[in-house]
C-alpha cells in the first residue's frame, strides 16, 4: 500500500481527497453541522444544503473571472 501511495497516479486522489474533506470540516465546525440545535427533518436538511452554500460562495470568489 505504501508503494501505491508514493506513486504518481496517487497524488491528484489526494490533493481531490483532501479538497472534500476541507469543505466537510467547513460545514461541521462553521456550519454547525458538528451539533445539530435544531429540531425537525425540515430544519436538519436545511443545515447542510445553507452550509454547503455558503462554503461554494466562499469559494467563487476566489475564482477569477475569465
Amino acid at each position: 500500500m505504501k508503494t501505491r501511495m508514493e506513486s504518481e497516479g496517487h497524488r491528484p486522489s489526494r490533493k481531490c481527497r483532501r479538497t472534500i474533506e476541507e469543505g466537510f470540516g467547513r460545514l461541521k465546525t462553521i456550519g454547525g453541522l458538528g451539533r445539530s440545535r435544531v429540531v425537525g427533518r425540515r430544519k436538519l436538511k436545511q443545515l447542510p444544503e445553507t452550509g454547503a452554500a455558503a462554503f461554494n460562495l466562499l469559494r467563487l470568489r476566489k475564482l477569477r473571472p475569465a
